[in-house]
Formats: structure tokens, C-alpha cells, sequence
């Protein structure tokens, strides 16, 4: 028969991300800073009275601080005790055994000495109508709509405004109408709606959120 398929000299643009499955990964961080992703497939379901699986070999002083499931082709943005915020795509992250302690954060962004992860948001879009809440050590809180944080940046992106011995240590994603429940490390709590705080652009301080 006659070729069907027509072989040309035509380029075409090639997207690497084209190549990658759309898949769900499990992703851990640890206290550490240690990252991995592993597919889902790599834990099987187990009847009530399984033994279980190892998920990951952790140093004796360490522990998974973050663990959820994402698409290879979702964002992970990495916000830092320094206010900065990383991006990256799953399909970035190392993939790892479920023993692997993973890689450090180090080595796959350029942290400053001293910097550590305070919260890991992962998402596929960033809508205008949705927002990130931030809350440092010293009870300031921020409201930042999530369409800021649409940038990529080798070298990070300022996500909050510190003042001098202040750290960021907890970002939340929040809807227009929901709570706000902020309990301290003396075992208070202040509950709020999340209204009460207007929205602000990312390079600004926030508001006192509590005493």
C-alpha cells in the first residue's frame, strides 16, 4: 500500500512536561528538609491488622512533617521560615524508594543559611478569588490572594515582610467565608473570619492577628 503517514522536515516545539504521565505522587518532607516523591501505586491496601509498610528511613531526630498527595503536573510552593516562597512542579522533586530519606531542600533550592520550610502549599491553579493566610511566631497574620504567587523565580519571591527575629511559621489556604482558628504555644485561641483581614500584596507585613 501506499504510505499513509507523511514523514517531513517541519519543527515543532516540544513541551519536556508533554512527556510526563499526569500522575498522583505521595510527597514527604521532613522536619530536616529532607523531599521526596513516591507513586501511590508503591502502597497497597491492607486488610485491618496489616503490619503496614516502611514509608521512609528517617535519622533518629527527624520526622515527616508534610506528607499529601499531588499530580506530577501541580505546583508545590515552599514557603520559608524567611518569609520567601519556591516553586516547584512535582515531576521536579526527586523520585525516591519508600525507604529513601529523599533529598535535601538544599540542594534543589537556594536557601539562604538558616532557612527552613515552614509550610508546603500544593495546587494546580491560583485563582484571584482564593487567598493564602500567613501567621508568623510573633501573631502577625497576612491575607494574600493566591494570583501573586503565579511567578517563577530561581532565587525565591518574598511572600511576607518580617521584622528582625520574626519568622513565618504557618500558610494556610483560605476561601472567601471560612474560619480562622489561631491557637498559641501557651494553649490560647482566637477564632476569626477570615474577612476581618483585607487582602494585601505579598512584599507587606500584615496585621497583628494576636497577642
Amino acid at each position: 500500500d501506499k504510505r499513509r503517514t507523511q514523514i517531513t522536515g517541519a519543527e515543532k516545539d516540544l513541551n519536556v512536561e508533554d512527556l510526563i504521565a499526569d500522575e498522583d505522587m505521595v510527597v514527604t518532607i521532613t522536619h530536616t528538609g529532607y523531599v521526596k516523591r513516591i507513586p501511590v501505586e508503591s502502597y497497597r491496601a491492607q486488610k485491618r491488622g496489616g503490619k503496614g509498610v516502611s514509608g521512609v528511613n528517617l535519622k533518629e531526630d527527624d520526622v515527616i512533617d508534610e506528607m499529601f498527595i499531588a499530580s506530577t503536573h501541580e505546583y508545590v510552593l515552599f514557603f520559608s521560615t524567611k518569609g520567601k516562597v519556591y516553586r516547584l512542579k512535582v515531576h521536579e522533586l526527586p523520585e525516591g524508594t519508600r525507604q529513601a530519606r529523599g533529598t535535601a531542600i538544599v540542594n534543589l533550592l537556594p536557601f539562604e543559611d538558616g532557612e527552613k520550610i515552614a509550610s508546603v502549599i500544593s495546587c494546580r491553579e491560583f485563582p484571584e478569588d482564593e487567598y493564602l493566610m500567613f501567621a508568623t511566631e510573633h501573631g502577625m497574620v497576612k491575607k494574600t490572594s493566591m494570583d501573586l504567587y503565579d511567578r517563577t523565580r530561581r532565587d525565591g519571591l518574598i511572600a511576607i515582610s518580617l521584622k528582625d527575629n520574626d519568622r513565618l511559621i504557618s500558610v494556610k489556604r483560605v476561601a472567601p467565608g471560612e474560619k480562622v482558628l489561631m491557637v498559641s504555644s501557651a494553649g490560647k485561641a482566637i477564632m476569626w473570619d477570615e474577612g476581618e483581614v483585607r487582602a494585601m500584596g505579598r512584599d507587606t507585613m500584615g496585621v497583628r492577628g494576636m497577642n
